[in-house]
């Protein structure tokens, strides 16, 4: 766990991008890039763009 508490916010919608950008603004720039990220396995955590950023 990195903060060891949730870290949300209201997206417009939950296209890959909008995710991707959310997580490199709240979590990679603050945190560094997480060793795991946990979801649902939706697929707008599970696609290219992400993987890309988690690269």
């Amino acid at each position: 766990y990195l903060t060891k508490w949730v870290e949300a916010r209201p997206l417009k919608t939950t296209s890959m991008v909008e995710v991707a950008r959310f997580m490199y603004e709240r979590i990679v720039t603050r945190f560094g890039c997480p060793l795991e990220i946990v979801t649902d396995q939706g697929s707008h955590f599970i696609n290219e763009v992400v993987e890309a950023l988690v690269n």
